[in-house]
């Protein structure tokens, strides 16, 4: 009987989630994280934790324990873009548009120059939801209430960057 390796694992699931099997590659990634376990190491490999949460996400089976597992292991290892990435993917798929966009922003401000970090943002929507939600964005409606929106934002007096309220607090 062949020993496993908790990266043999790994990698076994990183090639199922190329392949598009993410459930396949979460019970790769749930592997790795237990050799590891067992083999008593006092710190876990923080790729093992944030592919776990990504092939989660992608599989459609828990988005919470996905982002609690890509969380912790952006926080554990913090200069590592790739476990940035993979929180910012995690929030793109859980609809958090935002949070997505800084994420890969952090990202890219540890290495300007990673070229998935870079595509993942210019693929982001940058677009605010539909005005009225359970119609289409290109229903004359929404448009209409979007540009009147947008309008009324670009003329709102700005001080350093922020909206001021006309209102006295």
């Amino acid at each position: 009987m062949t020993t496993l390796s908790a990266e043999n694992v790994f990698k076994k699931g990183l090639a199922c989630l190329v392949d598009d099997r993410p459930k396949e590659a979460s019970e790769f990634f749930r592997t790795a994280l237990e050799l590891e376990r067992q083999r008593s190491k006092s710190r876990l490999d923080m790729r093992y934790l944030s592919y776990y949460g990504l092939s989660l996400a992608k599989a459609g089976l828990s988005t919470q324990i996905a982002l609690q597992a890509c969380r912790s292991a952006a926080s554990k290892q913090c200069s590592d873009p790739v476990l940035l990435l993979n929180l910012g993917r995690v929030y793109e798929l859980s609809g958090r548009m935002e949070l997505a966009l800084e994420t890969f922003e952090k990202g890219l401000e540890i290495n300007p120059e990673h070229k998935i970090l870079r595509r993942e943002l210019a693929m982001i929507d940058r677009r605010r939801p539909p005005v009225i939600r359970f119609l289409d964005r290109s229903h004359p409606l929404n448009i209409w209430l979007g540009r009147m929106r947008a309008s009324r934002r670009k003329s709102a007096p700005r001080v350093g960057g922020a909206e001021v309220s006309s209102t006295p607090h």
